[in-house]
């Protein structure tokens, strides 16, 4: 399943170890409703691709530095969004 900086949210539950998901935004079917933390992009419409990458990045940030999710469990999920997989150094694996 891949997203694009459109279409993804992201949702977790900071404990040890926590638990991460990105997945589908809007969330139709509510998967995200058994996490207690969520961002989505509804709010960023009308920023430039860029301001929202930036954003996806803070996010991860967030999800990771702030409320302790395992950075490999984040990283492996964000992977689901084109934009993250395409700007990450090449080097990664999965990078693009």
């Amino acid at each position: 399943m891949e997203f694009d900086i459109n279409s993804w949210m992201v949702a977790w539950t900071p404990s040890h170890p926590g638990e991460i998901e990105v997945n589908e935004w809007p969330d139709k079917r509510g998967w995200s409703n058994r996490y207690y933390l969520k961002r989505d992009v509804g709010s960023r419409e009308k920023l430039s691709k860029w301001q929202k990458m930036m954003l996806m990045f803070v996010d991860f940030n967030i999800c990771v530095v702030r409320d302790g999710i395992d950075p490999q469990k984040a990283h492996s999920e964000f992977l689901k969004i084109k934009e993250y997989r395409n700007i990450i150094s090449p080097d990664i694996e999965d990078a693009r």
